[in-house]
């Protein structure tokens, strides 16, 4: 029962216990539904800067990263890749779950709230990652929070509604 309750999709907001969905074992789940694992295997590698493959071993049962040539694990890739898997993929999994017609990621609809988007990624990617989310997932709204004011400043696809002290509000990524 705690366990189910730690995977809801918003008990994460007052706790820190939280559990991410796994996009691995989710893709695993759907390798038959070659349609649909494609386009999320496909939204994965558009999120992710330098892996340009994600390929399953029937013989491992485990996924490799393809990163600059080389395949490694997910447990192998930064930080900030690590911290793309997770977000995404757990985004992507409760997104399918409440609409199961859905073939795409771009299909899905949906409020996403994410707090320091900035926190594991490297500061080019934290100016390039936002426009990247409303790209890859037009039909879903992200409201993005940050401590830190250079996250947003000059940015001309996000649209500030309010700040509170030093931290800026985000309502809306313009596409």
């Amino acid at each position: 029962e705690d366990n189910k309750m730690r995977h809801s999709p918003v008990y994460s907001l007052f706790r820190t216990d939280g559990v991410l969905l796994n996009i691995e074992h989710w893709l695993k789940e759907n390798r038959g539904k070659k349609d649909k694992y494609e386009a999320v295997k496909n939204t994965l590698l558009t999120l992710l800067p330098h892996i340009s493959d994600i390929k399953y071993s029937t013989t491992t049962k485990q996924f490799r990263y393809i990163e600059h040539q080389q395949e490694v694990s997910l447990a192998q890739l930064s930080a900030g890749h690590k911290s793309i898997v997770g977000m995404i993929g757990d985004l992507i999994i409760r997104l399918y779950n409440k609409q199961p017609t859905a073939q795409k990621p771009s299909d899905l609809v949906g409020l996403v709230l994410i707090d320091e988007l900035e926190t594991h990624l490297h500061p080019k990617w934290q100016k390039l990652f936002p426009k990247l989310l409303a790209e890859t997932f037009p039909k879903v709204q992200f409201m993005l929070s940050s401590d830190h004011f250079n996250f947003f400043k000059l940015e001309k696809h996000l649209r500030c509604n309010f700040s509170i002290g030093h931290s800026l509000i985000i309502l809306k990524i313009l596409q």
